[in-house]
């Protein structure tokens, strides 16, 4: 089962942003068996959104990818799209082994 956590940092998270995220997360569900916590943080700089994900596999790598956006669904988008390929690399590797 898959520990998720969405903070904003310096940065109220809204509604909507939450929203957003749980929707593009769908997408992560394929590898809910291998993912043991999955954390993004959304930080804010004047007009640029600087979105991070860590996440630990099951096999116990852990991984970091970050993002800048000035469009923070856009960026919400972003790092889902490097999440979703980072795991499916990792995932077909352990596979492979």
């Amino acid at each position: 089962m898959m520990n998720i956590e969405i903070k904003g940092i310096h940065y109220e998270l809204s509604e909507k942003t939450l929203e957003q995220f749980q929707k593009k997360m769908k997408r992560l569900e394929f590898a809910s068996d291998f993912i043991k916590t999955l954390e993004f943080s959304v930080e804010r700089e004047k007009s640029l959104y600087n979105l991070s994900a860590d996440f630990t596999f099951t096999g116990g790598n852990p991984s970091h990818l970050h993002i800048s956006s000035h469009n923070l669904y856009e960026g919400i988008d972003l790092i889902i799209d490097k999440v979703e390929n980072k795991i499916s690399k990792e995932k077909e590797k352990m596979q492979n082994h």
